[in-house]
């Protein structure tokens, strides 16, 4: 086992940094966090639609003025699919973060590429939104896991709303049994049989959080603990290798079997988020809950309502109903 602490890379860019330079510390950031197929993808938009920015400085390649002109050629392009529009803006989104994450750019610069990457018009090729599942289709998901280890691990991932990433990098030292709190402080970005990559570095300030749990879950958390027998290290380990932790391709492989084993429609495991972030919006009354809610699930109150708040007929009329009381 090799464990590695990531630390932050790449804070001051070099002077005169070329595009190419960029684009490769950009790769290397995200072979930690996502498949090769994705790194891939990045590789065929750079060399399909961003050929023009190679060899040029990185502040004459990725400016508001070039980004736009990416976009609007790709959002008039006939011949490409609402998929791979979808994929191109992607690309560019997370290009742009990693920028700024790491001070290439300002956050003004980085505020116009993304309004500009955002922008959809007539929302011709925007994406459906996110399949989530009921509070009744939660419950018939956990009742169909009969391992009590499983139950747990399950549980709270859907009590925390967490990223996978952040889930299965939690360790005992995050749990507080006293106050009964999560504290998420890093993430497993990446493993394989033998290696794992744990880093402090998160999406965002704003992703550091300490999350209560319920009384009844943190028992439970504390009677698995007492069951798997150890107090230190991850959470959630490999079956394989208890000196690993449980790998993203494990946790997915569990979540699938147990979706068959229920009946409930296919989702993802970043659905789950979706569905908790819901949930709690719904309960919100003013601004003061929603600032809480993005608290609790690592995100700005502005960035919460825009990716998370699902809106059903239901919440709508209801809205509707207490405006017009008002």
């Amino acid at each position: 086992m090799i464990a590695i602490n990531q630390t932050k890379e790449i804070i001051c860019p070099p002077p005169q940094e070329s595009f190419d330079s960029f684009f490769d510390a950009y790769l290397k950031y995200r072979s930690l966090h996502v498949r090769e197929s994705s790194l891939t993808q990045a590789k065929t938009v750079r060399n399909k639609y961003l050929i023009e920015w190679a060899g040029k400085p990185f502040d004459q390649a990725l400016n508001p003025k070039n980004v736009g002109d990416v976009y609007r050629i790709i959002a008039e392009n006939e011949t490409l699919c609402p998929a791979w529009k979808n994929r191109i803006f992607g690309v560019l989104k997370s290009m742009v973060t990693y920028a700024f994450k790491t001070k290439r750019i300002e956050s003004s610069t980085y505020q116009d590429c993304m309004a500009i990457i955002d922008y959809l018009p007539e929302n011709r090729f925007a994406k459906k939104e996110k399949q989530i599942w009921t509070p009744r289709e939660e419950g018939k998901f956990l009742a169909a896991i009969v391992d009590e280890n499983h139950k747990v691990m399950f549980r709270l991932f859907i009590e925390l709303g967490a990223r996978i990433s952040e889930f299965l990098g939690l360790t005992w030292d995050c749990f507080d049994g006293r106050k009964g709190s999560i504290t998420i402080k890093q993430q497993l970005l990446h493993n394989s049989q033998k290696t794992f990559v744990v880093s402090p570095m998160l999406k965002s300030n704003e992703s550091y959080r300490t999350c209560r749990i319920d009384p009844e879950l943190k028992n439970d958390l504390m009677a698995y603990r007492k069951r798997v027998g150890h107090n230190k290290g991850f959470m959630f380990r490999s079956p394989a290798d208890d000196s690993m932790p449980l790998s993203k391709m494990a946790f997915r492989c569990l979540f699938k079997k147990y979706i068959r084993l229920s009946g409930v429609k296919r989702i993802t495991p970043h659905a789950i988020r979706h569905a908790r972030a819901s949930k709690l919006l719904k309960a919100c009354r003013n601004m003061l809950d929603v600032v809480a809610v993005a608290r609790y699930m690592g995100h700005s109150p502005s960035m919460l309502m825009d990716t998370y708040s699902h809106s059903q007929e239901s919440t709508i009329n209801a809205i509707i109903k207490r405006a017009t009381k008002n």
